[in-house]
This record gives C-alpha cells, sequence and structure tokens, in this order.
C-alpha cells in the first residue's frame, strides 16, 4: 500500500477515485490509503450494447456502465450524438477497471 497525494482540481470528467482505505482532506488535497487501481485501456469491436442496462460487450468481454455518468466522446467522421449511436461493429476505445470481478467502464470513445 502507498500514501497517494491528488489535487482535487486536477480530477476531470472520466476519471475514478477508487480509495480502499482512509481519505483524509488537506485543504484541496487530500491522502488516500489504497492499493492503485489498475485501469485498462483498450481497442475493441462493439459486439452488444445496452445503453438503458448499462451492459457493452466488445472484443468478447463484458463491461458494466453508468449511462448517466460514462464519459462518452465520439471522433468517427459522422459522429452519433449520444451513445444510442453505438451499433454492433462500431469501432471503440474502452477505459475500464475492475470492480469486485465487473469490468466497469468510465470512458468510451468511438472512432472510425
Amino acid at each position: 500500500m502507498k500514501n497517494r497525494i491528488a489535487l482535487l482540481s486536477t480530477l476531470a470528467l472520466g476519471f475514478a477515485v477508487l480509495p480502499a482505505g482512509a481519505v483524509t482532506p488537506i485543504g484541496n488535497a487530500a491522502t488516500v490509503t489504497s492499493p492503485e487501481a489498475k485501469v485498462e485501456v483498450i481497442n475493441a469491436v462493439v459486439s452488444s450494447i445496452d445503453v438503458k442496462r448499462g451492459v457493452m460487450s466488445a472484443s468478447g468481454r463484458t463491461f458494466r456502465f453508468d449511462p448517466a455518468a460514462i464519459a462518452f466522446s465520439d471522433e468517427r467522421k459522422q459522429p452519433a450524438a449520444s451513445l444510442e449511436g453505438l451499433k454492433p461493429g462500431s469501432k471503440v476505445t474502452l477505459r475500464s477497471f475492475q470492480q469486485n470481478g465487473t469490468n466497469r467502464l468510465m470512458q468510451i470513445v468511438a472512432h472510425d
């Protein structure tokens, strides 16, 4: 375990803070005692997506996400306005982490 110090002002949409230990506020910073969370970034192809349930299958893996909180951007030539524009066959870059054995998505980027 390591002690980490991070300025809260450096957090941005799509970042995950996963403290497993004590969090001690210090002004606009905090110390967290926890193991480092492993964030994985993969390029994948969507097999299926259910936005309402927050479930996506891509490249043989199943991911869960919060539809109201997921960071989504579409960098395709003809971008979709929302996650509903993702269909089977869509190419995506996924940023995820493991939580209790479940793949949790933090960010989805669609691309050509």
